[in-house]
């Protein structure tokens, strides 16, 4: 029988919520970092930036900056970290919240905090930077393809991923990693008051639970975003106690709202639907989760463009994982067939 009925997104849209109280910014940092406008499910260093900037006349008493991250690229965590400080520099409290991660970027970006909240299983640390550059020079050798030539300095004709690198150019990309993991090391001390040195024996992509990140400096205290949120509105003299929490979120036009509504699937459709039902399905599902997991590291180290702070000991985050598809089983088969396996 038909009855009259409204949808909830209209019904919110026209009747909001009145917040009552101070103000309290929250923005969201969940996902791989990437470079560029990538979001949600990836927390692209532009677009968390520029929404972070959008927002620094609202008249904010505090930030909390909720964090679900296992790092990504350093130039993006550099970039959404620079944006925050904006707001330190315009002395509005900086909170930090931990959820299930926040590791290698996703701890880059949380050392402006004048406090970070973590909850006792978050996964944090892991600050270290490592880069990916291939090179087939030794594959090809294998088929007796070699290449040779005359150069007038060793930077001539480099990066050369065929012939492989110089001493010289492999020198240059040892330097420049070791100069982003200090400046991480720097950024992570100074954010613990501590020295480098003492900071780097707890750092070197060492990940840590919640409580013994608490225990060791990484963090100050164990709590849930509540928690967070409650500090930040301390910090910022909010003395009633009366706040609201503003989450930051940008535009999204209807377009964008249709595609996302057509292709976000759940992880078990990415699994081709299969549920474990018993020891044999769950051991079977959790191949099939390491396999993801493992491809989806391999594309990504391949289609690095620069210094990556990512935390490999973390779980793979499930809403920016990639299903398996026609570019990763084509991956597959280009270094099966290299390898001489196919």
């Amino acid at each position: 029988m038909p009855y009259k009925a409204t949808r909830l997104q209209p019904w919110l849209a026209a009747n909001p919520e009145k917040g009552e109280g101070a103000k309290i910014g929250v923005v969201t940092i969940a996902g791989e970092i990437v470079d560029g406008d990538a979001g949600p499910g990836q927390a692209g260093g532009d677009r968390i930036a520029d929404l972070l900037d959008d927002n620094i006349d609202e008249g904010f008493k505090a930030l909390v900056v909720r964090v679900d991250s296992p790092g990504g690229s350093a130039m993006a965590a550099e970039r959404i970290r620079r944006a925050i400080e904006r707001y330190k520099a315009r002395k509005i409290p900086i909170v930090v919240s931990m959820g299930n991660m926040a590791a290698s970027g996703g701890y880059w970006v949380a050392t402006p905090g004048q406090q970070i909240f973590a909850q006792p299983e978050t996964i944090t640390g892991s600050i270290g930077v490592f880069a990916v550059v291939t090179s087939f020079e030794k594959t090809l050798a294998d088929y007796g393809v070699t290449s040779d030539g005359v150069t007038t300095t060793p930077l001539s004709g480099q990066p050369d991923v065929f012939a492989g690198f110089t001493p010289e150019v492999e020198g240059m990309l040892q330097a420049s990693i070791e100069s982003t993991y200090r400046k991480f090391v720097g950024l992570s001390a100074a954010a613990r008051k501590t020295t480098p040195e003492k900071l780097d024996a707890i750092a070197q992509g060492r990940v840590w639970p919640g409580e013994e990140a608490r225990r060791i400096g990484l963090v100050d205290k164990i709590g849930n975003l509540d928690a967070a949120l409650a500090e930040a509105a301390r910090l910022g003299g909010v003395g009633n106690g009366k706040f609201q929490a503003v989450y930051l979120k940008g535009e999204e036009d209807s377009i964008t709202r249709f595609v996302n509504g057509l292709t976000s699937k759940p992880q078990q459709a990415r699994l081709g639907g299969m549920g474990a039902y018993d020891f044999a399905s769950l051991v079977s599902l959790r191949r099939d989760q390491q396999a993801d997991r493992a491809m989806q590291q391999l594309t990504a180290m391949l289609s690095t463009r620069g210094a990556q702070a990512y935390c490999l000991e973390c779980p793979v985050v499930t809403g920016s994982a990639q299903p398996r598809g026609a570019k990763a089983i084509s991956l597959l088969e280009t270094f099966s067939r290299l390898a001489g396996r196919d």
